[in-house]
């Protein structure tokens, strides 16, 4: 067990690490000011190649 305190201890840290970046990301992402004011037109141009999925059979 005490050999393997090291690696429990980098463990936790690297937990703790993640937890922090990723709340700090969600934050700032979350501050971010979103508007709409400059609403440009935007033409979008479907291949047709949508519908039921066939997949051929063996």
């Amino acid at each position: 067990m005490n050999e393997r305190k090291p690696e429990m201890v980098m463990g936790a840290l690297l937990l703790v690490f993640v937890f922090l970046i990723s709340r700090h990301a969600g934050i700032m992402a979350a501050g971010q000011k979103v508007t709409a004011e400059n609403a440009r037109y935007v033409v979008v141009i479907d291949s047709g190649h949508g519908g039921t999925f066939h997949r051929p059979k063996k």
